[in-house]
């Protein structure tokens, strides 16, 4: 395998979802600047070695890339889900054909990818690195040793993202128990979705709560799957339950919108310029 210097922390696949006729290119919302512009899905949502670490620190260009051929690989199945989810979806509600439901192996690789999407932003990953370079200042101190922050950092990524990627089997288990809501937008409306640089969206269903842990049962779990189509997990008391809903409503997408850009970290993204106004 190629040994890859620009790692995406939101996939290829998914980011073409919301380019102009699936062509790789799509706007950006800079929300530090408010700048709006366009750019090509290789060059967004990545960062250079961002899951590589070294493991020898004084060889200049020899960088461990086993977690990012680990999701390369990963990254193939979850793009296969959601190729199917996409053209049923559509082909049932635009083109009268028959729906053809996931089954039980496809919906926990669709939540695979759920687990390491969260996981794996600059939004969680960032929190991580910062705790765990107090605990490595304290541990060096204790030890008399002396590491500059790219040290750190480098031996942060080698430890932590082969456990971060590996503790999944708890989330599958209680997101495979709820319930799975589509809203797909009526092709009719000049209105899509945009997404971001942070798209899951985890978020208590109460108002006024500030639970969201993946354990609570009011914890609903929300993505836009594509320009045209929104999943939200939630509990319900139906267990196994696949809704869908056309949504017709301009004013409802706008709202979604919102919420999609109020989440994410720093740049959101859409195939049309005025949705990002």
């Amino acid at each position: 395998m190629n040994k890859i210097k620009r790692q995406h922390y939101v996939p290829k696949f998914y980011l073409n979802e919301f380019t102009l006729n699936n062509n790789g290119q799509l706007f950006v919302l800079n929300k530090d600047t408010n700048k709006i512009f366009c750019k090509n899905i290789l060059e967004v949502c990545e960062q250079n070695y961002y899951y590589s670490h070294k493991d020898n620190m004084n060889k200049c260009n020899e960088y461990n890339f086993l977690v990012e051929e680990m999701l390369s690989k990963k990254e193939h199945e979850f793009s296969l889900i959601f190729d199917k989810i996409i053209s049923n979806i559509e082909g049932y509600y635009y083109y009268s054909k028959d729906i053809d439901m996931l089954t039980r192996k496809e919906r926990l690789i669709f939540l695979e990818f759920l687990y390491y999407q969260i996981l794996r932003v600059p939004k969680y990953i960032d929190r991580l690195f910062v705790k765990g370079k107090i605990f490595l200042k304290e541990l060096n101190k204790k030890h008399n040793y002396i590491q500059n922050d790219k040290e750190k950092i480098n031996d942060l990524k080698k430890i932590m993202f082969p456990i971060l990627f590996d503790n999944i089997d708890e989330f599958v288990s209680i997101m495979n128990k709820r319930n799975w809501a589509f809203f797909i937008i009526n092709k009719s409306i000049n209105k899509y979705f945009v997404s971001s640089d942070n798209p899951v969206i985890i978020a208590n269903s109460e108002f006024n709560v500030d639970r969201v842990g993946i354990i609570d049962s009011m914890t609903e779990v929300t993505i836009p799957i594509s320009k045209n189509i929104l999943l939200a997990i939630r509990e319900t008391y139906i267990k196994h339950k696949i809704e869908c809903h056309i949504i017709n409503s301009i004013d409802i997408i706008n709202k979604i919108n919102i919420k999609i850009k109020n989440n994410s970290t720093r740049f959101v993204y859409s195939e049309l310029e005025c949705l990002l106004k």
